[in-house]
């Protein structure tokens, strides 16, 4: 009777570590991988979850702005540039300044800079304004002030300013102002 128990604890024995290695042994590999799997789950939400917190944040800080810098930040940054309004701007300009214009056009968008397209969608748009007047040097200085008093951003691109023979100065100005494009 010894010798079967014996014989049977090995057989037992062998059964066991049997379904050790076939059964328990990748039930406890499964087990780790999907533990492995939830651990990583749980990282990525909690960096969505920074990443929520942050852009609630953000989203708080631009709905706390009020509505009369909004209307003046599209006032100085305007969706899209109305020329006739600005050639319209430019004439007051010159007749408050005491100013004989000679030319007056819009130029269209500037294109003269050569940027990769991916820079391009991230830049607003440039729009050139082409100015011409006699005046005297008081009477230009009066001008440039004007055009950097306005509501919206008029920056000189080039200027050209040629003494006459009357005295007065022949201006050239090249003017550039700017939309923000969808």
């Amino acid at each position: 009777m010894s010798r079967n128990s014996l014989l049977l604890q090995i057989f037992m024995a062998g059964i066991a570590i049997g379904i050790v290695i076939t059964y328990i042994q990748p039930t406890i590999g499964t087990i780790r991988k999907h533990q492995d799997d939830i651990a990583k789950i749980k990282d990525e939400t909690e960096t969505i979850a920074g990443v929520n917190s942050r852009l609630a944040e953000l989203y708080q800080r631009v709905s706390d702005i009020s509505q009369n810098d909004k209307a003046a930040l599209l006032t100085y940054l305007p969706d899209k540039v109305d020329d006739v309004q600005v050639l319209k701007d430019l004439s007051f300009m010159a007749e408050d300044s005491g100013v004989t214009v000679d030319q007056l056009e819009y130029g269209g968008l500037d294109t003269s800079e050569s940027v990769d397209e991916a820079e391009l969608k991230s830049r607003p748009e440039a729009h050139v304004f082409n100015i011409a007047f006699n005046c005297s040097y008081e009477q230009l200085k009066r001008m440039l002030a004007f055009i950097e008093s306005n509501n919206y951003p008029l920056l000189v691109k080039s200027l050209d300013v040629t003494p006459t023979e009357g005295g007065l100065l022949s201006t050239s100005l090249v003017l550039i102002t700017y939309s923000h494009k969808d």
